[in-house]
């Protein structure tokens, strides 16, 4: 999956998100006294759920615009980040690795120095 699908899923989820929170707004519209809400409580939980899809970004990428002029401005950065995002170890399916990516993966797990068959040989005899 290139970066331009997984930033579509992205977006998808947002946009579930927000007809989420359009539910929930309906919801509190009808379940307030005469069937109206505090405009301060719709504010509040707007706020609220923005900040949960924000997640801590920062402000120059905290909305999806910027997040797309950036990309489209820095393509050297993006299509670093891509190949990055690429050449990650998948643990949904198989995948073929270099012996230089399979040294880099028993490194990563604290297994680049260890015999497997003497530690196996060891724990079905011990």
């Amino acid at each position: 999956m290139n970066i331009v699908e997984r930033i579509t899923l992205v977006v998808k989820e947002i946009g579930k998100d927000i007809k989420a929170l359009k539910g929930r707004v309906s919801t509190l519209e009808t379940s307030g006294t005469g069937g109206t809400v505090d405009e301060s409580v719709i504010t509040n939980k707007v706020s609220e759920e923005i900040a949960k899809v924000v997640g801590g970004a920062p402000a120059t990428f905290d909305t999806l615009k910027e997040i797309a002029d950036y990309i489209e401005t820095d393509k050297t950065g993006a299509s670093a980040m891509a190949t990055s995002i690429n050449n990650r170890l998948r643990f949904d399916e198989q995948q073929s690795l270099s012996e230089q990516q399979q040294g880099n993966v028993l490194g990563a797990l604290g297994l680049g120095d260890v015999d497997l068959v003497a530690e196996y040989t060891t724990a079905v005899n011990g």
